[in-house]
């Protein structure tokens, strides 16, 4: 997540006048491309941060942060609990 403290002010000082007028109607997208069938696990591993969640254990109240790896051709999934979302925590 990247977070620019002035970057509305930077982007209302354009004049989109322009981009408005020359604009088309209708549908803003097409259809997305074909999907190239994997056939090999592990060629390719999808992977993301999720959290955080309260969950209530034993009437104590814990946040879970995680890193989930999908593996899309067997669909396998790992779910690795995490202390926090620092870069150089995950890598590690």
């Amino acid at each position: 997540m990247f977070y620019h403290p002035s970057l509305k002010n930077r982007v209302d000082t354009y004049n989109f006048k322009t981009c408005q007028k020359y604009k088309q109607q209708g549908r803003a997208h097409g259809h997305l491309p074909e999907r190239e069938a994997l056939i090999l696990p592990f060629e390719e591993v999808n992977i993301d941060l999720i959290g955080p969640w309260k969950v209530t254990v034993a009437g104590r109240e814990i946040e879970v942060l995680a890193l989930t790896c999908i593996e899309p051709v067997t669909n396998f999934v790992e779910l690795i609990r995490i202390n926090n979302k620092a870069a150089e925590h995950v890598a590690q």
